[in-house]
């Protein structure tokens, strides 16, 4: 899903928010890191200025948040232990004592991380 860019007046109810806090407010479908980043990028802008996230926002200001692309990929469960050895053996190209070779399927990690199997 795909949403476009919007300009938001601050409004007496909203000053002293938070830049990142008034985004997370407003579009609902993006996480806080996604906030953060586009932040960092610059992508989002008060009075067309590049904002930072420790912003405090002020009467009048005009937010800009551009437009972004909302994933709806699903987060996939760890699979038993048992079953990932077996296709991780079934995918062994060559194996000896220094070294191991497999056939990765994409979409597989390499490296261990949050919410990785």
């Amino acid at each position: 899903m795909t949403l476009k860019s919007g300009i938001f007046v601050i409004k007496s109810h909203e000053v002293g928010s938070r830049i990142d806090k008034f985004v997370l407010n407003h579009c609902k479908s993006l996480n806080f890191f996604s906030v953060q980043k586009l932040l960092r990028t610059g992508q989002i802008r008060v009075d067309g200025h590049r904002a930072k996230g420790f912003l405090r926002l002020e009467l009048g200001n005009k937010v800009r948040i551009p437009h972004f692309h909302v994933s709806n990929k699903k987060i996939i469960n760890k699979a038993s232990s048992a079953l990932s050895e077996k296709i991780i053996n079934e995918q062994i190209l060559y194996k000896d004592d220094d070294m191991m070779a497999i056939n990765k399927p994409s979409g597989v990690s390499v490296q261990g991380g949050t919410k990785v199997i």
